[in-house]
Formats: C-alpha cells, structure tokens, sequence
C-alpha cells in the first residue's frame, strides 16, 4: 500500500484505489485519518483505515474536489453511514460527489451501461 502523490494526505481529499482489474474505488479521508467510502465489499457506506479501504493496491490522491469545507464534506459523508450500497445508482463515485454537494456522475457506470447497451444491439441482430 503507498500513495501515488507529492503531497500528503488532509482531511477531505479523495484517494482512489484500481480494483477488480481497473474498476476505480474512491473515498474520503476524514479528520482522524481513516477512510469513508461506499463499496459493493462492504454492501453501503462504511468508514475504515486506509489499510482496509486500499487492500494492497496504490492509493492515488485526488485532492478536494470541490471549494466546499472539507469537514462539512467529512460530516456530509458520515451522515450517510449506512447507506446501501447501489451499483448503478449510489456507488463510491457518486457518493463522494454527493458528500461533496456536487452532481453525482459515475464514469465508469454510463461506460458499463453504454457497453450493455452495445452488447444488447448484438444480440438483436
């Protein structure tokens, strides 16, 4: 486990972990140094040491994302402890854009999607 970044890690950055052979997993670093993500592993939101969220994998650091507070980010993504965990709609991607009040996207979701829609032209024809 090491991080792929100059600077160290602050409250309220954004690290992202490669997983299950390039599927990218992001949370956010709290005030106390653990990680709140929300993970298809873990079934919903879930705070954890970094040890646990990144397994062996390198840990790249995303910075803030936004000019919001990082604390407010960290209290907006503990509020959400809990909450289930939704492949298409409220995976890690979306949930740290929501913590971080800006429009949840997932990249990586419209890429499946699109892929499955592609797949389901095939088997049409």
């Amino acid at each position: 486990m090491s991080v792929d970044s100059k600077k160290a890690c602050r409250p309220g950055d954004v690290l992202c972990v490669s997983v299950y052979g390039g599927v990218l997993h992001e949370g956010i670093v709290t005030d106390t140094g653990t990680i709140i993500s929300n993970s298809r592993r873990n079934g919903c939101v879930m705070e954890e040491s970094v040890r646990d969220f990144a397994g062996l994998n390198r840990i790249t650091n995303l910075g803030r994302l936004s000019t919001l507070d990082p604390y407010v980010a960290i209290y907006r993504a503990r509020e959400r402890l809990g909450r289930p965990y939704q492949p298409v709609r409220y995976n890690c991607q979306h949930f740290v854009r929501d913590c971080y009040q800006i429009r949840p996207k997932s990249a990586q979701r419209d890429i499946a999607v699109g892929a499955l829609g592609v797949l389901a032209l095939f088997a049409i024809f």
